[in-house]
């Protein structure tokens, strides 16, 4: 009957640590964060001096000003963080009323009827703005001048922006 007792209170105490264990909180993974708009205002004429704007599902808006990889908003990185170009990023997190914001914006430009289809190619001395929002790039640049839906999103994402932003229409710090 002992040993009974001794197998029992041994099993018992074995099926207790099972499954039990948790990792420690540093070595737990965060959650994954879905990146939702992407946008960029580029100098036509220059790699250097890109501003890139990703907004995630969290809220998070992350601003990126540096030289951009390519001219491919897909490809990620899109802004060069090595220490060989100026590079510069901030996050912040929005307020309910600033992401709506952005999407009412995003939405404007994306049901738009411009810049979808054709890249009018690079044109010395003028800006490029590019949306990447529901798995479509939207390509603009300012020779041919901004629609207001496009100029209102590219005013909002300055507007907010945790960064100083030297751009063409102006420099802009948010309030």
């Amino acid at each position: 009957m002992k040993k009974i007792l001794a197998l029992v209170l041994i099993l018992s105490a074995l099926a207790g640590c099972v499954g039990t264990s948790q990792a420690p909180p540093e070595l737990e993974e965060e959650p994954k964060t879905e990146e939702l708009i992407r946008a960029s205002l580029c100098p036509t004429s220059a790699w250097s001096g890109t501003c890139y704007f990703v907004l995630s599902d969290d809220g998070m808006l992350t601003v990126e000003i540096g030289t951009r990889v390519g001219d491919d908003m897909t490809q990620s990185p899109f802004i060069m963080a090595d220490n060989v170009y100026s590079y510069e990023a901030e996050t912040k997190q929005l307020s309910s009323s600033e992401v709506d914001a952005i999407f009412a914006l995003a939405n404007k430009v994306y049901e738009g009827d411009f810049g979808t289809s054709a890249y009018y190619g690079v044109v010395d001395d003028g800006w490029d703005v590019q949306m990447l929002y529901k798995d479509q790039v939207i390509q603009q640049d300012s020779w041919y001048g901004f629609p207001p839906e496009v100029q209102a999103l590219v005013d909002e994402l300055m507007r907010i922006s945790p960064m100083e932003i030297v751009w063409g229409w102006g420099t802009f710090r948010s309030s």
